[in-house]
């Protein structure tokens, strides 16, 4: 048979196996009916509800007929069982057609264990038949069980579902207001994606001291809130496991993924290159391109003038055009430098960058700067010539001048070090890091 004719063939016996389960778990639910009427004493009706309870509970089964229909789903479904297959069964259900998928996807005897599950699949809905039939119609087990426990059945179950700490576990999630994003709520989830620091809310029913919880191996305080308990935490910067365990020996695992605030992307558009000039006047258009993730706070240029030579170095710097962006996405930073306000003399190096920072007042704000622009005034030795071309500072001052501005800003991150958190403090460390590491 080819691969085809056997996936027909595992659908027809899918059909039988689904209607056979719809049977079975119809007739288990209208027995279920009238075991509730018998222990309830609600006789009057009980064999109509039986009988709508049962057609409605096959019904609802028979609803899986309608993925069958498509061989693909079938094939895929195969697939998850059988992954040695690589998706030829799957290729070869949506018409192409090959020797050598053909023989890939009939590589594993797949219809057999597909088969089988399908039988299995009949066993619990078989004995979930027994075992109510037994209910609804073994009088004296029913009695006897009444008058041990002093209710019913149906009583004890419901006692037990409500004294489940854990049998419904809702989670809120608050962001950070600086991002201005909504709440959020999950009923039951696994895992909760959030920004960090963004407040977490656990909560469910029941008594609060029946409940323990841990994040990773750190214990949490479970409190009491009326009638259920809650658990409140904060958004670690790294992904960790909520651990939630009842007195019953029932867990309850959730899995933090932190969504981690990105510093904003600064992109200086002028001046585009490096350049030297004859004198330093005239006005110097700046702009810079600007984008964040959540919002940007702020926006500014930097600069720094070098002047002297040899050993003889002093340095003036300023921030220029700061400009509040109010929460924006994007935003465009707009001046033009008075090159004659600068007094820049022969020799003199103006360097320049961009520079943005977001809203992030949790682990924050972060810092984006552009590269960073070099013009450069020409000494009066260096004219040999008639013309002169715009050219870049030489290599060897611009390492200079480089390696200066690495310094003016390892001394401004050890002045302020003292306002930083941790990693507020290694991010800029590393960035600093990173263009020595580049200038050697």
């Amino acid at each position: 048979m080819t691969a085809i004719e056997r996936l027909v063939a595992l659908r027809r016996t899918l059909v039988v196996t689904v209607a056979a389960r719809a049977t079975l778990i119809g007739i288990a639910v209208a027995l279920g009916v009238l075991a509730v009427a018998r222990l309830t004493g609600f006789i009057a009706g009980a064999m109509l509800l039986a009988l709508v309870g049962g057609g409605a509970a096959a019904l609802f089964t028979l609803l899986r007929l309608r993925p069958l229909r498509e061989l693909p789903r079938i094939a895929l479904w195969v697939e998850e069982r059988t992954p040695a297959l690589r998706y030829a069964l799957v290729t070869v259900a949506d018409g192409v057609s090959s020797p050598e998928l053909d023989a890939q996807a009939l590589s594993a005897p797949w219809w057999t264990d597909a088969r089988g599950a399908a039988l299995r699949s009949l066993v619990a809905p078989a004995v979930a038949t027994v075992v109510v039939g037994a209910l609804a119609f073994w009088s004296p087990l029913m009695s006897r069980v009444a008058s041990v426990t002093g209710r019913s059945p149906i009583d004890a179950a419901r006692k037990a579902h409500v004294a489940d700490v854990l049998a419904a576990v809702h989670v809120a999630v608050a962001p950070p207001a600086y991002s201005r994003r909504a709440s959020t709520t999950a009923d039951d989830p696994t895992s909760v994606e959030a920004l960090v620091g963004s407040v977490i809310t656990v909560s469910g029913n029941g008594d609060a001291t029946r409940l323990t919880a841990h994040t990773d191996s750190t214990p949490r305080a479970v409190a009491q809130r009326g009638d259920g308990w809650s658990l409140t935490l904060a958004m670690p910067a790294r992904p960790g496991i909520i651990r939630l365990r009842s007195d019953a020996g029932r867990d309850k695992l959730i899995v933090l993924a932190p969504i981690a605030d990105a510093v904003p992307a600064v992109t200086l558009l002028m001046p585009a290159r490096d350049t030297i000039v004859r004198r330093a006047t005239g006005r110097l258009p700046l702009r810079a391109q600007l984008r964040d993730d959540i919002g940007l706070r702020d926006a500014a240029f930097e600069i720094v003038i070098t002047s002297g030579g040899g050993e003889n170095f002093t340095f003036r710097t300023a921030t220029l055009a700061r400009s509040s962006l109010g929460g924006r996405l994007d935003g465009l930073l707009e001046m033009r430098l008075s090159l004659d306000s600068l007094q820049l003399k022969p020799g003199d190096i103006l360097q320049l960058r961009a520079i943005a920072h977001d809203a992030n007042n949790i682990n924050g704000p972060g810092l984006g700067a552009s590269e960073t622009r070099a013009l450069r005034v020409a000494r009066a030795d260096e004219y040999d010539s008639v013309s002169v071309e715009a050219l870049p500072p030489p290599e060897s001052e611009a390492q200079v001048l480089s390696q200066r501005m690495l310094i003016n800003l390892t001394e401004a991150l050890v002045k302020k070090q003292g306002s930083l958190t941790r990693p507020q403090l290694i991010a800029e460390s590393q960035r600093i890091a990173s263009e020595q590491k580049k200038l050697r």
